[in-house]
């Protein structure tokens, strides 16, 4: 088989230009999600630059009293909408808007459909419908549906998110530990249209790759989107007609909690993303304050930047500059920015050979003034203040203490994997909470460190009742006690002013959260463990479970991978499974192994990290099935930092009454 070409970042590119050929002279709604999508494969701008007559925000529109009916838009006769959301979501804001505007032609831009042939002519009637409204004169107007398959957000070309999903994160199921052996909860109504659409949207990925595949999933989430994926009628042909092979894993990112919320990642885009902000609704890009580059002091008080610079930049500068952000050290990061720009504001000059983030700072601070030069380099410049901030912000501090902790309880875990019980280990996080204040440490950032150790030690050991019951008291006095600078678990779970009591029963959810996150990986047999004993004398290792994965996957022996369940089942094994039950009434054995395929996509539920991507990445990079020419894509639902998991994880069950 050839080599699979596929280059994401470009497929994204050329599919959006021919969207903005038809911007032209035309109102544009957009809503954040496809707005995430553009921003990270042609630019937002190019929107401008196709010559859009204006860009309006589409969910805006939620109020309208607010919103669009003071400001109809006079003489714009074509609007283009475009929508990372299931058309039943934004059918009334489409209603109001074509309603009161005087529109004759309409393009809507929306997600994939299984059953495109059905769906397009019934939106297109009802686009006419509302534009004929005010005329009755259905013919004088013109209505256009595409269904666009690459609402993603690539990364590079072989790494992307998908920001329509940027919310979606497996449940953690509080009722599981109390029941042993029950049955996966059954699925919210919320959730089963989540899955439904996140495998169409991975349908229409895999029909764009040319790719048949074979799906295999971990935890209850992928399982059920692979189950969704095998009952579309569109998957047996694409399988027949592809040009290539791929195996596809699914794998729920509750099953390894450790990797997202731990500060000791070597990775710097992880640095990145523990350091600064995410830009305002967006899942992915940070927001980079850009006040260094001004000629004026800019004194913004709440550390919001006004105009804030990001990381996704498409010049080819700035994209090898992402590269690095995955695979290399802090110290040649510095090195290499600092090379950039000097040879841009000053060629010919010597480099130097160590550079410090205040350095590089002063590198960026020469180019103040010179617009010409800004505008050239204006990617490059973001990326080196953000690399700057991460570096040497105040947080830095607090992350320097964080970073010491974990790596003490870590130990600590590590040492005692022998016994079941782990005693003293929660007594100096409870602490550590009641004097958070005096050591500048936030209630979420210790409760970030709570999840890394619940969901290490799973269920293999267990803490002390009596300790658990002390940590759940001081929870649930510093909830109290921070109402006035509300945190993670305020914004959640908590009303504004709640009394005592209400605190205790949120700091007890709290708690009933954190034993989820050590029962996730209850029912797994070769992966209930994430931490590898190393022998007696030996302190026992964290193995992130993804690197785990793709160590069995890519292991010559092929060993047996009991926890991953294959939906797509061939012809052989489906007859082979019918002849042995039909012996000994007992389900064969799955004999497909993701190795059989020469390429390979892992897609993470719920989030991943820049070193997880490395680390896979890096793994691939030495396997038989790379030096064979195949290829490796890594997608997930969004990039996590350790503040964006303990929020996923915090909402991820629902809230007692």
């Amino acid at each position: 088989s050839h080599t699979m070409e596929v280059p994401l970042l470009a497929a994204s590119q050329s599919a959006w230009e021919k969207v903005l050929r038809q911007v032209g002279n035309a109102v544009v709604f957009i809503d954040s999600k496809a707005g995430e999508c553009i921003h990270w494969s042609v630019g937002l701008t190019t929107l401008l630059t196709g010559g859009a007559f204006a860009i309006k925000e589409l969910n805006a529109y939620k109020a309208s009293y607010f919103g669009y009916s003071q400001e109809p838009i006079e003489n714009a006769g074509r609007a283009v909408f475009i929508s990372a959301a299931p058309y039943s979501s934004i059918q009334v804001d489409l209603c109001d808007i074509i309603c009161q505007s005087s529109f004759h032609a309409v393009l809507l831009v929306t997600v994939p459909h299984y059953e495109p042939q059905n769906l397009i002519p019934r939106l297109r009637n009802d686009l006419l419908q509302w534009m004929g409204l005010g005329s009755g004169n259905v013919k004088d107007f013109h209505a256009d549906v595409l269904c666009f398959p690459f609402f993603y957000a690539p990364l590079t070309d072989s790494v992307i998110m998908l920001p329509p999903f940027g919310d979606l994160f497996p449940i953690l199921d509080v009722n599981k530990v109390k029941s042993f052996g029950s049955k996966p909860n059954a699925l919210s109504s919320k959730d089963l249209a989540s899955t439904e659409n996140l495998a169409i949207s991975l349908d229409s990925l895999l029909n764009q790759m040319s790719v048949a595949d074979v799906v295999f999933s971990i935890g209850n989430l992928s399982s059920a989107v692979a189950t969704a994926l095998e009952d579309f009628p569109s998957v047996h042909s694409r399988r027949k007609t592809a040009k290539h092979r791929m195996s596809v894993i699914l794998i729920d990112r509750t099953l390894d909690l450790c990797f997202p919320t731990s500060v000791d990642s070597k990775c710097f885009l992880d640095k990145l993303l523990c350091a600064l902000p995410h830009l305002p609704d967006h899942t992915n890009d940070i927001a980079v304050n850009m006040s260094q580059l001004a000629q004026v002091t800019v004194d913004s008080t709440n550390d919001e930047a006004l105009f804030p610079g990001c990381i996704a930049h498409n010049d080819s500068v700035s994209q090898n500059v992402r590269e690095w952000l995955f695979h290399k050290k802090d110290r040649d990061i510095l090195i290499n920015l600092h090379q950039i720009l000097q040879s841009k504001i000053s060629p010919g000059s010597k480099f130097a050979t160590r550079v410090k983030p205040e350095a590089l700072e002063k590198d960026v601070r020469q180019f103040r003034g010179n617009i010409k030069k800004i505008q050239e380099n204006s990617g490059v410049l973001q990326i080196a203040l953000a690399v700057v901030q991460a570096l040497t912000g105040e947080h830095a501090e607090e992350l320097e203490l964080v970073l010491s902790t974990e790596r003490v309880l870590r130990q600590n875990v590590a040492t005692s994997t022998g016994s079941n019980e782990l005693t003293g280990l929660l007594p100096q996080i409870t602490k550590l909470i009641s004097e958070r204040h005096i050591r500048g440490l936030s209630l979420d950032a210790l409760l970030t460190l709570l999840v890394l150790l619940y969901s290490l030690i799973g269920t293999d050991m267990n803490f002390p009742l009596k300790e658990e019951v002390q940590l759940q008291a001081a929870i649930s006095t510093a909830l109290f006690e921070d109402q006035e600078y509300p945190g993670l678990v305020h914004d959640i779970l908590l009303p504004l002013e709640a009394n005592k009591e209400k605190v205790d029963m949120v700091a007890s959810h709290v708690f009933s959260i954190l034993k989820a996150v050590s029962h996730t990986r209850r029912d797994l047999t070769k992966y209930k463990s994430i931490l590898k004993g190393q022998g007696q004398s030996m302190p026992a290792e964290y193995t992130p479970l993804l690197q785990r994965v793709i160590k069995d996957i890519l292991d010559p022996s092929r060993p047996l991978i009991p926890d991953m369940s294959c939906k797509s089942a061939g012809l052989r094994d489906l007859l082979k499974s019918g002849f042995s039950m039909l012996l000994n009434k007992q389900q064969a054995p799955v004999t497909q192994h993701p190795a059989d395929q020469p390429n390979l996509l892992i897609m993470v539920l719920g989030g991943i990290t820049g070193g997880e991507i490395r680390s896979l990445q890096e793994s691939w990079a030495v396997s038989a099935q790379s030096l064979a020419g195949g290829t490796l894509f890594l997608a997930s639902t969004r990039l996590l930092s350790p503040n964006d998991t303990l929020q996923a994880v915090l909402k991820s069950s629902p809230p007692p009454l």
